[in-house]
């Protein structure tokens, strides 16, 4: 429905979209011949069947739930499990904190709200009673995710204009998934966890500078190629040029009013603040907030009367000093009256101190040498650590290994968790690994969290498979390597492919100088 128009408003809404926690398509635009006659523009797009969660998330393809709509068809599996968690939706009230809980347990609820921001700011005016497809795997822990797709009618294709107010419908209706939304409404911790991701989202990849770029950067790939393709069907007198004018227009004048909407649907005053925050020294930590992190300089705007909770994350090496406004913990939670600017404050680690540092991590294994998924933990530091009863986890939280009382990470002397203790040691007989972990790491982007015994996060590093992460880690059975063990492993360029085949499990990494 965009094909002699912008020829990118899906793809566009994707790329937009796509660093968020949210099963959106990849998409490339192609010029495209059939035997030899030329066809025009094609978008090249991931399928969002079954492949999906299993190339994305490790899933496995016979073993999941997929449905469309309001759950009625069904793709894959059955929709028992769906009706179940409808009815338990209908049934109970979610301003009960536990209640809550056992429903996140099986609805990914920031996925699914980043779902609902993209149809909201994007104004998809053809959902919620189209496009509509979710998926969950079939085991304890699975969660219901959403798909993303199909965004032709947005950005203002269909007269929509970036005034709209879509939250209402977002929220409202007759619809399964607005439905489950309106029960979402019902929980405090729902409510100030979506305004404040929204504002996430506003002040990164939704802010005009982030969005309009996106924009440039994918409409000069087919500048050159339009006129062809408009000749080819028969449409060469439209200004393609004014379409994304439009669409430029749309994407910079949206979040003020967006912001407007999200104020009265949740019952806030619409006044914000400025937050200002920053990291010292440079490198040394990083501080989390909702749906955004910042290892630097960052400045958003946030509503007064919904309180923000941040978190200081320390790098290897460092560990946290305080803000420096005197607070000390390293979680805490604001709703200032005011402007305001925060700096969390890291040093270096005590000198002798042990460390536990992520420092190797196999996520698609090879064919040929198929230990299936493994991390390597590193001790940079002087003495002894003792790690029992830490855990590791991935994206999910709900996926947990406990690492076995007794256990001490020595210097210089790693240690492995695999996945699949018999495939592990396989093909590394002589590598000793605790494990296994029971859940797999996604072949496309996922995270590794060490937590001690208190729930402090230790360690967390965020892979992707694609640049400027190493691409040769991607189902080629190398591993990916962080090259020196102090230096700043949450960086991309911080790691690299592992020259074995394999990788080097509890040995030292082929990239160190040491």
């Amino acid at each position: 429905q965009d094909f002699n128009r912008a020829m990118l408003r899906d793809g566009l809404c994707a790329e937009i979209m796509k660093r968020e926690d949210l099963d959106v398509s990849g998409y490339r635009a192609v010029a495209t011949y059939i035997n030899g006659e030329y066809w025009g523009i094609q978008n090249l797009r991931e399928r969002h069947d079954k492949e999906y969660p299993a190339a994305h998330h490790d899933a496995d393809p016979h073993a999941m739930d997929l449905l469309e709509l309001a759950g009625w068809e069904v793709h894959e599996g059955s929709n028992e499990s769906f009706f179940s968690l409808v009815d338990y939706l209908d049934d109970h009230d979610l301003s009960d904190p536990s209640t809550y809980a056992a429903v996140s347990s099986v609805l990914d609820i920031a996925e699914l709200s980043n779902y609902a921001i993209a149809q909201d700011f994007l104004a998809n005016e053809d959902w919620p009673h189209n496009n509509v497809k979710f998926w969950s795997p079939q085991h304890i822990g699975g969660k219901w995710r959403w798909f993303q797709y199909d965004f032709d009618g947005s950005l203002g294709a269909w007269g929509t204009s970036y005034t709209a107010n879509r939250i209402d419908v977002v929220f409202s209706g007759s619809h399964q998934i607005t439905d489950i939304l309106q029960h979402l409404r019902s929980s405090p911790q729902f409510n100030q966890e979506f305004v404040n991701r929204y504002a996430d989202l506003l002040n990164t990849n939704l802010a005009p500078a982030q969005s309009t770029a996106t924009l440039q950067e994918l409409s000069s790939k087919i500048a050159d190629e339009v006129p062809r393709h408009l000749e080819r069907w028969g449409q060469s007198s439209h200004n393609w040029v004014t379409d994304i004018q439009e669409i430029d227009h749309f994407l910079s004048q949206r979040p003020l009013y967006v912001r407007q909407h999200l104020a009265t649907h949740f019952g806030l005053s619409g006044a914000t603040y400025s937050l200002s925050l920053d990291v010292y020294p440079p490198n040394s930590g990083c501080i989390t907030l909702t749906a955004h992190e910042t290892a630097g300089a960052f400045t958003g705007t946030y509503f007064k009367g919904n309180p923000v909770t941040l978190r200081a994350r320390t790098r290897p090496g460092f560990s946290f000093a305080g803000w420096a406004d005197g607070t000390t913990s390293a979680e805490r939670t604001i709703d200032p009256l005011a402007d305001i600017s925060l700096t969390a404050i890291f040093q270096h680690g005590p000198t002798g101190s042990g460390q536990a540092v992520i420092s190797e991590i196999q996520y698609h294994a090879s064919g040929d040498h198929d230990t299936g998924d493994w991390i390597e933990l590193q001790n940079p530091g002087a003495a002894h650590l003792d790690i029992s009863g830490w855990t590791l986890t991935d994206d999910d939280p709900a996926h947990s290994y406990t690492i076995p009382q007794g256990t001490n990470l020595a210097p210089a002397t790693p240690i492995v968790i695999a996945r699949d203790l018999i495939k592990f040691s396989t093909h590394e007989p002589l590598t000793p690994a605790l494990g296994p972990f029971g859940f797999g790491l996604s072949n496309s982007a996922d995270s590794v969290r060490i937590m001690d015994a208190n729930g402090n996060l230790i360690d967390e590093v965020h892979y992707t498979d694609h640049s400027p992460w190493p691409l040769e880690t991607d189902g080629t059975g190398r591993s990916l390597e962080l090259k020196e063990a102090d230096s700043d492993n949450a960086e991309a360029d911080s790691w690299g492919a592992s020259r074995d085949l394999g990788g080097t499990p509890a040995a030292v990494n082929s990239h160190s100088s040491q």
